[in-house]
């Protein structure tokens, strides 16, 4: 018998216990409903999915030096580089030195831009109003950290 002459409906073994697991299901519609705030905060953004991640990083982390964002994104320093550069140039991050020690930058996550990121992330949610992020979301944020 074919994949498509399944008892199944044409679904591979996987897919179909995916389908008869309600646990699956809810993963699968939590992996679907991700992809889809992702892709809308791009095009909000106006970014692609690299820069989105790099966003994403800065966003949860507050500001990191290019370096730690090249590890967590799983790129080269050069291409973190590069990364900082398309979000500065679209108002996203700046670069600023750390207050403790003056030889290193942090790109740091511009607030308009989080609030809009948030904003439109918590659009819809039961539990937020749509297009205010709480304080304690943004105070990851709002300054570099210390030494």
């Amino acid at each position: 018998m074919t994949r498509e002459g399944s008892s199944r409906g044409g679904l591979s073994g996987s897919a179909a216990r995916v389908a008869e697991d309600p646990i699956g299901q809810r993963l699968q519609e939590i992996s679907i409903l991700t992809r889809q705030i992702e892709r809308k905060l791009g095009e909000l953004l106006e970014v692609n999915a690299t820069d989105l991640a790099a966003m994403e990083q800065l966003m949860t982390h507050g500001p990191l030096t290019p370096g730690v964002l090249a590890t967590r994104l799983g790129v080269t320093t050069a291409a973190s580089t590069q990364i900082v550069d398309r979000l500065e140039r679209a108002g996203h991050v700046s670069r600023e030195r750390h207050d403790a020690d003056r030889r290193r930058v942090l790109v740091v996550p511009a607030a308009a831009s989080v609030q809009r990121a948030f904003a439109e992330a918590s659009r819809g949610s039961p539990t937020r109003r749509p297009g205010r992020a709480s304080p304690s979301s943004m105070r990851c944020c709002a300054s570099p950290p210390g030494p």
